[in-house]
């Protein structure tokens, strides 16, 4: 019955995802075009939802709660797991409008409309995308979520 629980109130609702590709009034299309550049939908989700988990699966083991609840219902760890991951992959989802849109105000704000296009024709070769995706790859948040949870001064 809990573990039926659990899994319903982790079960994602349908993510009404905005148009990532419209800059807001104000943010300069060159600007937002160089947010979707740095931030590939694919690569930043990913990113976040593995990070996600290992703070999450660190956290159940780490906890006696957990442990005791796992003891007692062998296996709902594992669904827990994979119920908040559905929830966080569609919460990251329907966040990368607003995720682009601060992006590209930060672009708009320090950068001129000749250095975006730059910084476009960089990130777009070859060599920029690898460094891209080098950078979502390698992202590992486990230790800041993990200090800030110990210390939430």
């Amino acid at each position: 019955m809990l573990l039926a629980l659990l899994l319903a109130v982790a079960q994602p609702t349908a993510a009404s995802v905005l148009n990532s590709n419209v800059a807001e009034p104000g943010v300069r299309a060159d600007a937002m075009a160089l947010a979707r550049v740095v931030n590939p939908e694919g690569a930043t989700i990913d990113m976040l939802v593995r990070n996600f988990e290992a703070t999450l699966r660190s956290g159940i083991k780490a906890n006696e709660d957990y442990q005791a609840l796992e003891e007692e219902y062998p296996g709902i760890s594992e669904a827990i797991v994979q119920g908040m991951l559905k929830v966080m992959k569609a919460d990251a989802i329907s966040d990368m409008p607003e995720l682009r849109q601060r992006y590209a105000r930060f672009f708009a704000d320090h950068f001129s409309p000749e250095e975006v296009a730059q910084l476009i024709g960089f990130y777009s070769s070859e060599a920029g995308l690898r460094l891209v995706l080098a950078k979502f790859a390698k992202i590992d948040a486990e230790p800041f979520v993990t200090g800030a949870a110990d210390d939430p001064d």
